[in-house]
């Protein structure tokens, strides 16, 4: 292999594990706070790094300041991105309405279920009337013990 190629090829794969380290971390369901991920992501790409020079036995020399400043510039772009808003805040109106459409629906079914601690109530579909068929659910046996029709502009409950 010549050197550019070798050159390519360690860029791709640090490109690579950076992608992917990205991808997990958005997909996460777990907020986890900047100075983690930001660890994570250098630790990630190091190691990356630590392998690819053990496995080519440092025959690129002469390219590490390259190499240095290519990863920083990933890292940099990945970590920052542009965008320090937390989870909350990326949140839209319209999804900050439904979320609140939503729990008002499950308030009107716990209120018509009475105060229950071992079920749950889950959205299972949603009208663009505001009307929601909501399931209580047995949390031990996961059985569906009633199902209702919540409509949440006339804070009506019926059972189905």
């Amino acid at each position: 292999m010549d050197k550019s190629t070798k050159i390519l090829l360690i860029v791709l794969a640090i490109a690579l594990i950076v992608v992917g380290a990205v991808i997990v971390f958005t997909k996460s369901d777990n907020v986890v706070n900047n100075e983690t991920t930001n660890n994570s992501v250098n630790e990630a790409v190091n190691n990356a790094l630590n392998w690819i020079n053990n496995e080519m036995g440092n025959e690129v020399e002469g390219n590490e300041a390259t190499e240095n400043e290519t990863v920083s510039n990933v890292v940099e772009n990945t970590n920052n991105n542009g965008n320090d808003k937390t989870e909350d805040e990326n949140i839209t109106e319209n999804q900050k309405e439904e979320m609140a459409d939503d729990e008002k629906a499950i308030e009107l079914v716990k209120n018509k279920w009475g105060e229950d601690d071992s079920v749950t109530f889950k959205i299972d579909e949603k009208t663009e009337d505001g009307k929601y068929s909501v399931s209580v659910v047995d949390k031990n046996t996961t059985e569906v013990l009633m199902w209702y029709e919540a409509d949440i502009k006339n804070e009506t409950v019926e059972e189905k």
